[in-house]
């Protein structure tokens, strides 16, 4: 394998690995999840193995999180609204969404 996509690997593997664990995920519950076996979860996060891109959607989807952060470690778009979510954790992002939706659903409520 090339070393320049085995040091793409570790890193999109070391990236899955921070989200899960702060999502308080063990690699079996997320593998169950995506619809994998935790030992390739375990290859992938150890950068053993790639990502096939069906799987990296479902990891992206589980750990709400965007493909984008775990392939290049940011956002691709650098709006102050993904600088300000770029800084919370899965689960304060999840709340901020709550928050937005619910900001939007009122704001177009009263335009009716």
């Amino acid at each position: 394998m090339n070393a320049k996509y085995k040091s793409d690997n570790v890193l999109i593997g070391k990236r899955i690995s921070n989200v899960r664990r702060t999502s308080g995920l063990t690699q079996e519950q997320l593998a169950r999840k995506v619809g994998i076996v935790g030992k390739h979860l375990s290859e992938i996060e150890r950068g053993l193995s790639g990502v096939a891109v069906g799987t990296l959607i479902a990891i992206a989807k589980e750990l709400n999180v965007s493909t984008d952060y775990l392939l290049l470690g940011k956002e691709a778009q650098n709006t102050p609204m993904n600088l300000c979510l770029e800084k919370l954790t899965p689960s304060q992002r999840e709340y901020a969404e709550e928050i937005l939706n619910l900001l939007v659903k009122c704001c177009t409520n009263n335009e009716d």
